[in-house]
């Protein structure tokens, strides 16, 4: 379940302003836990109550609002930029040739 099908997947409900994904710098994969960011926190509470306890895509998810006095400032760092698996085997090579 990949951000941009989570994007368009709760956009249904609201506006998404942003959204991360937690990802894996070592294998590139998915953590199992994100962040979903809405222009309005109605929605958002509406949304974090609704799917709390949901299987969705053979996942069980686990939705909680989070206060913004609670949100750290570099929550969203970086969630516009795409992930790009570091490639370890190539990294090694480079510096073992050096």
């Amino acid at each position: 379940f990949y951000e941009d099908e989570q994007f368009q997947y709760f956009s249904q409900f609201g506006k998404v302003t942003r959204l991360r994904l937690s990802m894996s710098k070592k294998t590139g994969g998915y953590r199992g836990y994100g962040w979903i960011e809405f222009a309005d926190a109605k929605i958002a509470a509406e949304v974090a109550e609704e799917h709390h306890g949901m299987l969705l895509k053979g996942t069980l998810l686990k939705c909680r609002l989070l206060p913004p006095d609670k949100v750290h400032e570099d929550l969203f760092k970086n969630c516009d930029k795409k992930f790009y698996k570091v490639d370890w085997k190539a990294q090694d090579m480079k510096i073992q040739s050096k």
